[in-house]
């Protein structure tokens, strides 16, 4: 809908804050202008960026303000009066083209706008903030050092195409800025007309070199790389699980491979591990895996040196293809058999790299900085070979002890403190950095291929823009860079499984050829955590066991053979087992709640029955003393025989069960009171502060309780018991100590005050008793006291106190 004069707002972005003055009139015609005049009316005055027009292109409407006594014409609702049109020419913002550092023919099809025509030109210039329109504005971010045009470039076919012809391979990625203006002008190109990314193009990611610059690097194996300018575009992404590509610079992941021991599942799209029993070399065919001669390997098994005795066997013959599968009668023998699988020795990549420091950024340097920069090294270094973390060692210790051996260079560049006269740091910086050492990594591997493909993928400037990304804040000043041979050379290493994190109930399966610790799997006794992030193994639960090296499950034990007719369940539970990890089915006996009633055959349980306990196995226990399972047919522990509730009716003693009590007679234990509300009888928690709940029976009748009655709640010394199981400090004290002598329930006939004192909270006096500063002090008998007018006094005094004092403490008891 078209807006009318006085219905919208002044323009943003035009001269003048958008209002024009008159410059010139007369009866008929006026001259208006958006730029600030001098008094003649003929020169600028206004500063040279107030002139220029930045609002959005298009067709504005212009509207007239006569100013006056009651319009000050400074607001969109003053104009109310359509006197025109106004065209802002040039091309709309928005516009997005993408070219490939490389590419040829880089080609802006379609520029749109309002007024474009032949001959309107753009000029590429680099941008420099999240603002990319401010080159446009300023005019002096050219591109002359990022290999890109630097000429501006002119529009044909009215204006909306312009071609950039060929862009070099050299051209920096990243986002620029295309500034227009229109045919014909000499002046400067101000109007922001759209981006240009330029990104890698496909087999290339974005890499920066050890000067900061951005270049297109050749995909390394087992990656790909997509090209283009988004985040998922310009990186190298990782082959999907257990493939890679063969060669450098593969463009999609369909170049990607399984690896051996992984075959290609045409119906699920992606690689799966050949299944126990086969194996699969690099020259099969990626589709189909082979039968092992022995029926039996892991799965995933790469060679003919992984395939395996039957589960439950061991090959007794050394050769490395032939087999003698021998059984194996109990599964500590087994375990025996394979504890030599806990360690093994691998091929390894190994290299060095020069640290140096930025000596103009601050930082730290201790211990704990040296242990941060390994981890990022470390995270560093996967990223860029396509191997695990787990897989890579760094030795920094040289470099510990040279950081913190008190060097003088070095503690003067460290501290960013003017070094001493005789301390000349000239010859060991390069620009601004400092070399300050060496360090060692370390990279596993499965075999010679593994160490073949890490060398080939080892680039320091990777290395060393990761670690800038994977290192904390204060710890950026630390850099890397080549040290001699950049090229990893060739080594061994031993794994051991059990020093590994996670490493408890874990050992390497034979025929397997490990890379780290993260191929140890569970062993016998063991099964993996499912869903946990750190690979760990635990024990086999209860009623499970497992014989076997593998990162399979432990298996059930079988259902029972129930003997009990009409009390067995209608769905039969399975044997238990009476430890965790356990390593065969002989293991096997009945579960908790049932016990074997015939010695020749674990399987066969029958029910525990009412009055008793069974843990499991032969084990079937009588519940203790005033405690029954009731209903209960297959209790498992003594806590299921419930005490005995009655209900309480003459005669009769009322016996419960409180957590944590130890009594054998079901009383409530100590820290908890009996409570028979409205007949409902319960051990309740001692209320806290100011009463003790002593738990059990009274031996004696005492307090107006008779005996075998349960104890009651009563109060603390210094508290004074206002209802059954509440109570209230005293404040009344006799030379420190409180008059309410504690240790009394409430309504006893035993008196809850010390002589002399008597009331709620003792507060008041006994016959005869009496203070000189009601509420203050404790009573006193009244011979004591001076005058009898002193003690007329304080009589009066006292009566006044006691009351108010009373008031005030029933009240409290009340609430």
């Amino acid at each position: 809908a078209q807006i009318a004069c006085g219905d919208a707002g002044i323009v943003d972005g035009v001269p003048g804050a958008g209002i024009a003055q008159v410059r010139t009139a007369s009866s008929t015609r006026a001259t208006f202008d958006f730029v600030e005049l001098d008094a003649s009316n003929t020169s600028v005055v206004a500063a040279p960026s107030e002139t220029l027009l930045f609002s959005g292109v298009g067709i504005y409407r212009l509207c007239f303000c006569r100013p006056s006594d009651v319009l000050a014409c400074d607001k969109g609702s003053d104009f109310q009066a359509n006197t025109g049109l106004f065209v802002a020419r040039g091309p709309y913002i928005g516009t997005t083209l993408e070219c490939g550092a490389g590419q040829a023919d880089c080609t802006l099809d379609i520029l749109r706008g309002v007024g474009l025509a032949t001959g309107d030109q753009l000029l590429i210039l680099e941008a420099t903030s999240s603002d990319l329109a401010q080159p446009c504005r300023t005019g002096t971010q050219t591109v002359e050092n990022k290999s890109l045009p630097a000429d501006p470039v002119s529009g044909a076919a009215g204006g909306t195409y312009f071609a950039f012809g060929n862009i070099s391979e050299a051209a920096v990625p990243g986002e620029y800025a295309m500034c227009w203006r229109p045919a014909g002008s000499s002046q400067d190109f101000k109007a922001f007309a759209g981006y240009l990314h330029i990104s890698c193009r496909p087999g290339y990611f974005e890499l920066s070199d050890s000067t900061g610059t951005k270049k297109c690097t050749l995909c390394t194996k087992g990656y790909y790389c997509l090209g283009g300018s988004s985040t998922r575009e310009s990186v190298k992404t990782a082959c999907r699980g257990h493939s890679t590509s063969p060669a450098k610079g593969a463009v999609s992941e369909e170049e990607c491979q399984c690896i051996p021991g992984y075959f290609d599942d045409e119906a699920l799209s992606y690689c799966v591990a050949c299944p126990a029993g086969k194996y699969r070399t690099e020259e099969m065919d990626v589709t189909t895996c082979a039968e092992c001669e022995t029926g039996n390997s892991p799965a995933g098994a790469s060679n003919l040196s992984q395939c395996l005795c039957p589960s439950g066997q061991l090959d007794l013959d050394p050769r490395p293809y032939d087999f003698n599968c021998t059984e194996v009668t109990a599964s500590e023998d087994f375990t025996a058999a394979v504890s030599d699988a806990e360690t093994t020795d691998i091929p390894v990549v190994t290299g060095t790299m020069a640290l140096e420091i930025d000596v103009t950024v601050a930082g730290t340097n201790d211990a704990d900085a040296v242990e941060a920069l390994r981890t990022a090294l470390i995270k560093s270094l996967a990223e860029s070979l396509g191997v695990d973390r787990e897989a890579i060692d760094i030795d920094m210790d040289a470099l510990l002890a040279n950081l913190t051996s008190g060097n003088r260079r070095l503690t003067a560049a460290l501290t960013l403190t003017s070094p001493a006269a005789d301390v000349d740091l000239a010859p060991f910086l390069h620009g601004r950095r400092l070399t300050v050492g060496s360090l060692t990594y370390t990279v596993r591997v499965a075999d010679q291929a593994a160490a073949s493909t890490a060398q080939d993928n080892f680039n320091i400037d990777e290395v060393a823009t990761s670690l800038k990304e994977n290192l904390p804040e204060d710890l950026r000043r630390f850099l890397v860079s080549a040290s001699g041979d950049s090229k990893p050379g060739l080594a061994t290493y031993r794994l051991n499984c059990s020093q590994a994190a996670h490493g408890k109930g874990k050992a390497f399966p034979f025929g397997i050829s490990p890379t780290s610790t993260d191929d140890c799997e569970c062993t016998a006794g063991y099964q993996p955590v499912l869903d946990s992030p750190d690979d760990v193994c635990e024990e086999c639960s209860f009623g499970f066991y497992k014989t076997d090296i593998a990162d399979s499950a432990c298996k059930a034990c079988g259902t029972i053979y129930c003997t009990s007719g009409d009390d067995c369940p209608d769905v039969l539970p399975t044997l238990s087992t009476s430890t965790k990890k356990s390593l065969s089915s002989a293991a096997c006996e009945c579960p908790p709640g049932y016990y074997a009633s015939n010695q020749f055959s674990k399987s066969n349980c029958s029910v525990c029955g009412t009055d008793h306990f069974c843990s499991g196995g032969r084990q079937r226990q009588v519940c203790r003393p005033g405690s029954s399972t009731g209903v209960l047919l297959r209790a498992a522990t003594a806590d299921e025989c419930a005490c005995n509730v009655q209900d309480g009716s003459p005669g009769r003693k009322a016996v419960l069960w409180a957590p944590g009590s130890k009594a054998l007679d079901c009383s409530c234990g100590s820290g908890y009171y009996h409570l028979n509300d409205a007949g409902r009888e319960s051990c309740e928690v001692c209320p806290k502060p100011g009463v003790r709940c002593a738990g059990g029976f009274l031996q004696n009748a005492s307090w107006g309780y008779a005996a075998d009655s349960h104890y009651p709640p009563v109060s603390d010394v210094g508290h004074f018991m206002v209802g059954y199981d509440s109570a209230e400090a005293c404040s009344v004290n006799i030379e420190g100590k409180s008059v309410c002598r504690g240790g009394v329930p409430f309504g006893a006939t035993e008196p809850q005050c010390e002589v002399g004192h008597t009331g709620l909270l003792c507060g008041a006096c006994q016959a005869e008793y009496t203070r000189d500063r009601g509420g203050q002090m404790y009573c006193q008998p009244c011979e004591r006291l001076g005058s009898a007018t002193l003690m007329i006094i304080m009589t009066n005094v006292d009566l006044i106190m006691k009351s108010g004092w009373s008031l005030v403490l029933g009240h409290r008891a009340l609430c």
